[in-house]
């Protein structure tokens, strides 16, 4: 089954075990938010992070939402 909407964010900069990624879904809103993080590393620089938000169009159901983040660091999220 083909999914009704998808979306991709490079997370690439956020796949090491020290990191944090989090996909939340505001209903109020229908919104799908992104957050992620580095945890400070003195040997690396300051933490990163990242707050990415995507608007879901007006048809997809928020209960569908689902995510997977593939080996390169793409997080792809889509409605079913």
């Amino acid at each position: 089954m083909l999914p009704k909407f998808r979306a991709t964010v490079d997370a690439s900069l956020f796949t090491s075990p020290t990191s944090t990624i989090d996909v939340s879904v505001d209903p109020v809103t229908h919104k799908v938010l992104v957050q992620a993080a580095t945890t400070p590393d003195p040997g690396h620089g300051p933490p990163r992070t990242l707050r990415q938000s995507i608007t879901l169009p007006r048809f997809a159901d928020e209960k569908n939402v689902e995510h997977t983040l593939n080996n390169d660091g793409i997080l792809e999220v889509s409605v079913v």
